[in-house]
Parts: C-alpha cells; sequence; structure tokens
C-alpha cells in the first residue's frame, strides 16, 4: 500500500472514529439528564413538603392559641348567681346577657340560683324579672362581671300576706284532696287541700280570689257537688277564702 492509499484509508476512518465518539457523548449527556430530572421529582417535592408543611403547623398553632392576631378569641364562661338575703339560691329569676356585639341572650336562674352564658366578646348583664316575694333594686339595671366573669345578686325578701283557701262540707267538717287556685289576672299553679281542708299561698301581693280547679261539677271529688258555678270566685277575707261543697 503507497502513501495516498494510507491516507485514504485514515482519512476515511476519522469520520467514524468522531462519529462514534460524539454518539458516546450523547450517551453520557443522557444519562446525565435523566439523572438530574429523577433527583429533580425527588428532593421538589420534599421541599415543598416542608416548607407548606412548616407554615402550615404554624398557621393551626395560631389559630388553636388564638395568634398574635387573635384570629380565635378564647370563650369565657360569665355566671350570675341570684341568692336571697339568707344566702339560699333564687330559682326563675330572668337575666339577659348583653354582649359588645350587640347579641342579647335571655336566661332563667337554675335550682342553684344560676344562669351562665360562654362568649369571646365583652359581657355585661341585667336582671329582668324576680319571681313573687322578692324586690330587687337593679332590677332592669345594666351590670359588670368581675374579673372572673361572675356576678352575684342578692335579692330582699318582701313582707308580703299569706293566703289560705279552706274546703269544707255543709257541717263545716274538713275536706282533703279537693284542687284549688288563687287567681288574678293569671292563676297560679293548683294546689291540692290538706287534712285540715287548706291550700296556703305564701308571699303574694295582689287583688286576688280561690276558685276550685275543675273544668266540671263532675270532676269533683267522688261524693261531693257544689251548689255555685264550678269556675264560680270566692272572696278572701282577712286572707283566708272558704269554698263549702255539698256532701251527698
Amino acid at each position: 500500500m503507497n502513501n495516498e492509499e494510507k491516507n485514504i484509508e485514515e482519512q476515511g476512518a476519522a469520520p467514524e472514529a468522531n462519529g462514534g465518539s460524539w454518539w458516546a457523548k450523547l450517551a453520557i449527556g443522557a444519562k446525565a439528564g435523566i439523572i438530574a430530572a429523577a433527583a429533580l421529582i425527588v428532593i421538589v417535592p420534599i421541599v415543598l413538603v416542608f416548607a407548606l408543611g412548616g407554615n402550615s403547623q404554624g398557621n393551626g398553632n395560631e389559630g388553636e392559641n388564638g395568634g398574635e392576631n387573635g384570629s380565635v378569641d378564647e370563650k369565657i364562661t360569665y355566671t350570675v348567681t341570684v341568692k336571697n338575703e339568707d344566702g339560699q339560691p333564687v330559682k326563675g329569676a330572668k337575666v339577659t346577657f348583653q354582649t359588645s356585639g350587640g347579641t342579647e341572650m335571655p336566661w332563667t336562674t337554675d335550682a342553684n340560683g344560676v344562669a351562665t352564658y360562654k362568649s369571646a366578646d365583652t359581657v355585661k348583664v341585667k336582671v329582668t324579672a324576680i319571681p313573687s316575694g322578692y324586690t330587687y333594686s337593679k332590677l332592669e339595671a345594666v351590670q359588670t362581671f368581675d374579673a372572673n366573669g361572675n356576678l352575684e345578686v342578692v335579692l330582699s325578701k318582701l313582707d308580703l300576706p299569706d293566703w289560705t283557701i279552706k274546703v269544707v262540707d255543709q257541717d263545716g267538717n274538713a275536706i282533703a284532696g279537693v284542687q284549688v287556685q288563687m287567681c288574678a289576672d293569671v292563676c297560679l299553679r293548683p294546689q291540692t287541700t290538706d287534712s285540715e281542708g287548706c291550700a296556703v299561698y305564701v308571699d303574694y301581693e295582689g287583688d286576688y280570689h280561690a276558685q276550685l280547679s275543675y273544668e266540671k261539677i263532675e270532676d269533683l271529688p267522688e261524693g261531693y257537688t257544689v251548689d255555685r258555678a264550678i269556675d264560680a270566685y270566692y272572696d278572701f277575707v282577712d286572707g283566708v277564702a272558704t269554698i263549702t261543697l255539698t256532701k251527698i
């Protein structure tokens, strides 16, 4: 092989060698790209989890505890306790809680003389009604709670008369077990006469009359009737009203 043929052969082989080198570089580059993409797929979500998770947890704690901006305020339990001068609880007193936002919530004291209301607002209260037999100088006045959200209300007892309804037969004998009631504009809860034929309403002020608490004469205790209408009024004289039934 002469020099000219050698040169031609070497010139033909060079492109093949260069081409092989180019494909090798391309393969290496592609492999590097795949590895980089895989790394991004793994790393980016982890970064996002830490970034978003950390913020979410921070916001959650801020919301739970109120945060610096007070996004969730803590509710305070406001308690009104109503008693009489002897320290005994008074059931049935009516109070109205008033929030700084303008909300009004009426409540009635329970058997312990207590009414409670929970609110995140500043709350005041007023006593709007009290049971019969009591007086209160601050009725309907708006009052504030102490630093712990408590208010004690003390009612004064009125010196009111007692009212006795007595049921007898035509011979003046007491009749037990008769339902009677005391009425003015409305009737108070009916009571049943005791062994002495009496039912007593304690500490009531007003212009009352007595009545039998039946709709029909036939509803009277067995063996008795009445000469007047079943809903007739009986006047009190010195605090006593007498109803006479006729023994059959």
